[in-house]
Protein backbone atom coordinates (compact mmCIF):
# COMPACT_ATOMS: atom_id res chain seq x y z
CA UNK A 1 0.00 0.00 0.00
CA UNK A 2 1.22 3.44 -0.76
CA UNK A 3 2.78 5.01 2.30
CA UNK A 4 -0.03 8.18 1.40
CA UNK A 5 -2.07 6.36 1.29
CA UNK A 6 -1.92 4.76 4.73
CA UNK A 7 -1.55 8.01 6.69
CA UNK A 8 -4.58 9.45 4.97
CA UNK A 9 -6.73 6.17 6.29
CA UNK A 10 -5.17 7.09 9.60
CA UNK A 11 -6.26 10.39 9.64
CA UNK A 12 -9.76 8.92 8.49
CA UNK A 13 -9.52 6.49 11.44
CA UNK A 14 -7.98 8.69 14.01
CA UNK A 15 -9.18 10.61 16.95
CA UNK A 16 -10.85 14.38 16.45
CA UNK A 17 -7.64 17.44 17.53
CA UNK A 18 -10.92 17.98 19.72
CA UNK A 19 -10.97 15.33 22.19
CA UNK A 20 -6.98 14.83 22.89
CA UNK A 21 -5.57 14.72 26.21
CA UNK A 22 -4.00 18.23 26.91
CA UNK A 23 -0.74 18.85 25.51
CA UNK A 24 -0.44 15.84 23.10
CA UNK A 25 -1.00 16.85 19.43
CA UNK A 26 -2.75 15.36 16.96
CA UNK A 27 -0.04 13.55 14.85
CA UNK A 28 1.46 12.18 18.02
CA UNK A 29 -1.99 9.85 18.10
CA UNK A 30 -3.03 9.27 15.11
CA UNK A 31 -0.02 8.09 13.47
CA UNK A 32 3.83 6.73 14.08
CA UNK A 33 6.36 9.40 14.85
CA UNK A 34 8.18 10.56 12.33
CA UNK A 35 11.95 12.11 11.56
CA UNK A 36 11.41 15.74 11.12
CA UNK A 37 14.77 15.52 9.61
CA UNK A 38 13.84 13.19 7.25
CA UNK A 39 12.61 15.05 3.88
CA UNK A 40 10.18 11.34 3.12
CA UNK A 41 8.58 12.36 7.00
CA UNK A 42 7.93 15.99 5.96
CA UNK A 43 6.40 15.08 2.67
CA UNK A 44 4.19 12.84 4.95
CA UNK A 45 2.94 15.02 7.63
CA UNK A 46 2.30 17.71 5.08
CA UNK A 47 -0.11 15.33 3.20
CA UNK A 48 -1.41 14.79 6.51
CA UNK A 49 -2.12 18.23 7.32
CA UNK A 50 -3.83 18.67 3.62
CA UNK A 51 -6.18 16.09 3.90
CA UNK A 52 -7.01 17.35 7.66
CA UNK A 53 -7.58 21.08 6.10
CA UNK A 54 -9.73 19.19 3.27
CA UNK A 55 -11.80 17.38 5.37
CA UNK A 56 -12.80 20.34 7.64
CA UNK A 57 -13.22 22.58 5.12
CA UNK A 58 -15.81 20.69 3.28
CA UNK A 59 -17.92 19.67 6.23
CA UNK A 60 -17.33 23.26 7.35
CA UNK A 61 -19.35 24.44 3.76
CA UNK A 62 -21.53 21.75 3.36
CA UNK A 63 -22.79 22.63 7.61
CA UNK A 64 -22.94 26.55 6.40
CA UNK A 65 -24.50 25.90 3.15
CA UNK A 66 -27.02 23.90 4.71
CA UNK A 67 -27.56 26.63 7.52
CA UNK A 68 -28.44 29.25 4.89
CA UNK A 69 -30.55 27.04 2.65
CA UNK A 70 -32.82 26.90 5.54
CA UNK A 71 -32.68 29.96 6.64
CA UNK A 72 -33.67 31.52 3.09
CA UNK A 73 -36.57 28.60 3.03
CA UNK A 74 -37.35 30.26 6.51
CA UNK A 75 -37.54 33.49 5.31
CA UNK A 76 -39.41 33.00 2.04
CA UNK A 77 -42.06 31.12 4.06
CA UNK A 78 -42.86 34.46 6.16
CA UNK A 79 -44.20 35.96 3.32
CA UNK A 80 -45.87 32.33 1.81
CA UNK A 81 -48.04 32.43 5.61
CA UNK A 82 -48.91 36.07 5.05
CA UNK A 83 -50.32 35.75 1.75
CA UNK A 84 -52.08 32.72 3.02
CA UNK A 85 -53.58 32.92 6.62
CA UNK A 86 -53.05 37.16 6.92
CA UNK A 87 -53.41 38.40 10.15
CA UNK A 88 -54.55 35.34 12.05
CA UNK A 89 -51.21 33.24 11.28
CA UNK A 90 -49.29 36.39 12.89
CA UNK A 91 -47.51 33.84 15.48
CA UNK A 92 -46.69 31.45 12.89
CA UNK A 93 -44.82 34.27 11.01
CA UNK A 94 -42.82 35.15 14.06
CA UNK A 95 -41.98 31.74 14.63
CA UNK A 96 -40.45 31.72 10.91
CA UNK A 97 -38.77 34.73 11.47
CA UNK A 98 -37.27 33.64 14.39
CA UNK A 99 -36.12 30.43 12.91
CA UNK A 100 -34.76 32.69 9.66
CA UNK A 101 -32.36 34.57 11.72
CA UNK A 102 -31.08 32.11 13.96
CA UNK A 103 -30.08 29.73 11.33
CA UNK A 104 -28.28 32.55 9.79
CA UNK A 105 -26.15 33.39 13.00
CA UNK A 106 -25.49 29.69 13.21
CA UNK A 107 -24.38 30.06 9.76
CA UNK A 108 -22.20 33.07 10.78
CA UNK A 109 -21.45 31.07 13.46
CA UNK A 110 -19.71 28.07 12.08
CA UNK A 111 -17.67 30.37 8.89
CA UNK A 112 -16.21 31.85 11.72
CA UNK A 113 -16.13 28.85 13.71
CA UNK A 114 -17.36 30.96 16.74
CA UNK A 115 -18.09 27.71 19.05
CA UNK A 116 -14.25 26.78 18.80
CA UNK A 117 -13.13 30.36 19.36
CA UNK A 118 -15.57 30.81 22.23
CA UNK A 119 -13.98 26.80 23.78
CA UNK A 120 -9.79 28.36 23.09
CA UNK A 121 -11.31 31.65 24.97
CA UNK A 122 -12.57 29.86 27.87
CA UNK A 123 -9.67 27.44 28.15
CA UNK A 124 -7.14 30.21 28.40
CA UNK A 125 -8.71 32.08 30.97
CA UNK A 126 -8.94 29.26 32.90
CA UNK A 127 -5.17 28.50 32.97
CA UNK A 128 -4.53 31.87 33.61
CA UNK A 129 -6.79 32.22 36.25
CA UNK A 130 -5.63 28.67 37.45
CA UNK A 131 -8.76 26.56 38.09
CA UNK A 132 -7.84 24.39 34.57
CA UNK A 133 -7.60 21.58 36.79
CA UNK A 134 -11.16 21.95 38.45
CA UNK A 135 -12.82 22.53 35.05
CA UNK A 136 -15.06 19.38 34.94
CA UNK A 137 -17.49 20.25 37.68
CA UNK A 138 -17.68 23.34 36.62
CA UNK A 139 -18.40 21.88 32.92
CA UNK A 140 -20.51 19.23 34.20
CA UNK A 141 -22.75 21.69 35.97
CA UNK A 142 -22.86 24.06 33.44
CA UNK A 143 -24.31 21.56 30.98
CA UNK A 144 -26.92 20.36 33.52
CA UNK A 145 -28.39 23.88 33.78
CA UNK A 146 -28.45 24.52 29.84
CA UNK A 147 -30.45 20.87 29.67
CA UNK A 148 -32.82 22.05 32.52
CA UNK A 149 -32.76 26.21 30.84
CA UNK A 150 -33.95 24.10 27.49
CA UNK A 151 -36.31 21.35 29.34
CA UNK A 152 -38.05 25.28 30.34
CA UNK A 153 -37.75 26.95 26.81
CA UNK A 154 -39.48 24.04 25.35
CA UNK A 155 -42.81 24.31 27.79
CA UNK A 156 -42.79 27.60 27.50
CA UNK A 157 -42.42 27.45 23.32
CA UNK A 158 -44.57 24.58 22.94
CA UNK A 159 -47.24 26.96 24.44
CA UNK A 160 -46.48 30.30 23.16
CA UNK A 161 -47.26 28.46 19.50
CA UNK A 162 -49.79 26.35 20.53
CA UNK A 163 -51.96 28.38 17.62
CA UNK A 164 -49.75 28.81 14.83
CA UNK A 165 -49.54 25.67 12.24
CA UNK A 166 -47.47 22.07 13.59
CA UNK A 167 -44.53 22.42 11.66
CA UNK A 168 -43.81 25.95 13.15
CA UNK A 169 -44.07 24.68 16.78
CA UNK A 170 -41.79 21.93 15.70
CA UNK A 171 -39.28 24.21 14.16
CA UNK A 172 -38.85 25.98 17.46
CA UNK A 173 -38.41 22.77 19.56
CA UNK A 174 -35.46 21.78 17.01
CA UNK A 175 -33.62 24.49 16.73
CA UNK A 176 -33.82 25.40 20.53
CA UNK A 177 -32.39 21.86 20.85
CA UNK A 178 -29.77 22.22 18.10
CA UNK A 179 -28.61 25.41 19.73
CA UNK A 180 -28.58 23.64 23.03
CA UNK A 181 -26.24 20.68 21.17
CA UNK A 182 -23.85 23.30 19.93
CA UNK A 183 -23.22 25.21 23.35
CA UNK A 184 -22.91 21.96 24.94
CA UNK A 185 -20.56 20.98 22.85
CA UNK A 186 -18.08 23.85 22.86
CA UNK A 187 -18.37 23.85 26.64
CA UNK A 188 -15.84 20.51 25.39
CA UNK A 189 -16.18 18.23 28.52
CA UNK A 190 -14.00 15.64 28.00
CA UNK A 191 -16.60 12.80 28.40
CA UNK A 192 -19.00 14.60 26.29
CA UNK A 193 -16.61 14.86 23.95
CA UNK A 194 -15.26 11.37 23.54
CA UNK A 195 -19.24 10.56 22.17
CA UNK A 196 -19.70 13.40 20.16
CA UNK A 197 -16.54 13.71 17.91
CA UNK A 198 -16.52 9.50 17.54
CA UNK A 199 -16.15 8.97 14.06
CA UNK A 200 -18.86 6.85 12.35
CA UNK A 201 -17.61 6.01 8.15
CA UNK A 202 -15.23 8.90 8.90
CA UNK A 203 -17.73 11.46 9.55
CA UNK A 204 -18.03 12.84 13.28
CA UNK A 205 -21.37 12.32 15.48
CA UNK A 206 -21.03 15.77 16.17
CA UNK A 207 -21.32 16.43 12.61
CA UNK A 208 -24.59 13.97 12.23
CA UNK A 209 -26.17 15.40 14.35
CA UNK A 210 -26.15 19.04 13.60
CA UNK A 211 -26.79 18.54 10.08
CA UNK A 212 -29.83 16.01 10.83
CA UNK A 213 -30.87 19.06 13.10
CA UNK A 214 -30.72 21.50 10.11
CA UNK A 215 -32.16 19.08 7.43
CA UNK A 216 -35.24 18.10 9.76
CA UNK A 217 -36.03 22.48 9.96
CA UNK A 218 -35.31 22.47 6.31
CA UNK A 219 -37.94 19.67 6.08
CA UNK A 220 -40.45 21.15 8.42
CA UNK A 221 -40.55 24.64 6.44
CA UNK A 222 -40.94 22.21 3.15
CA UNK A 223 -43.65 20.53 4.59
CA UNK A 224 -45.54 23.88 6.07
CA UNK A 225 -45.12 25.48 2.58
CA UNK A 226 -46.93 22.06 0.85
CA UNK A 227 -49.44 22.51 3.38
CA UNK A 228 -50.12 26.40 2.44
CA UNK A 229 -49.77 26.07 -1.32
CA UNK A 230 -53.00 22.78 -1.01
CA UNK A 231 -55.09 25.67 0.50
CA UNK A 232 -54.92 27.91 -2.78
Amino acid sequence: MSPYLWYGLLYLSGPDTSVLAEGASAASLSTPQLDVADPRAVRLTSMEQTVRDIHWTVGVLLTFLLYIIASVASWRLVETVRRSVGFAGSRERTIWLIEAIVLFALAVSTAINAPGLATETLRAIAMDDGWYALRGNAQGQLIATLIGAFAVAAIVSVYWSRSAALPASLALLASMLLITFIVIRAISLHAVDQLVFMRIAGVTISSIFEAAGIIVILMLVLWRTVMLRRRR
